[in-house]
């Protein structure tokens, strides 16, 4: 994995919370970023995923529903 070295600039709270987070996770204020960012990745990626399962269920329904409303007719009409 290649590494680059960025310089950022954070108010003294967000530097002790970021210091405070890489003691509780064990480990440096550099590996806490990057912990941070793929948290954040992940749930993008989580609210990504439930949308789309979301949509497939709506078109599911519709589908279901249109097939229902085809199969009453046949079943009504014989």
């Amino acid at each position: 994995m290649s590494v680059a070295r960025v310089t950022l600039s954070l108010s003294e709270k967000d530097v002790k919370e970021l210091r405070d987070l890489a003691a509780r996770w064990g480990t440096t204020s550099s590996g806490a970023v990057a912990r941070l960012i793929d948290d954040h990745c992940a749930r993008q990626l989580d609210l990504a995923m439930a949308e789309g399962y979301a949509a497939l269920a709506r078109e599911q329904v519709a589908e279901a529903q249109t097939t229902f409303n085809a199969q009453a007719e046949v079943v009504l009409h014989d």
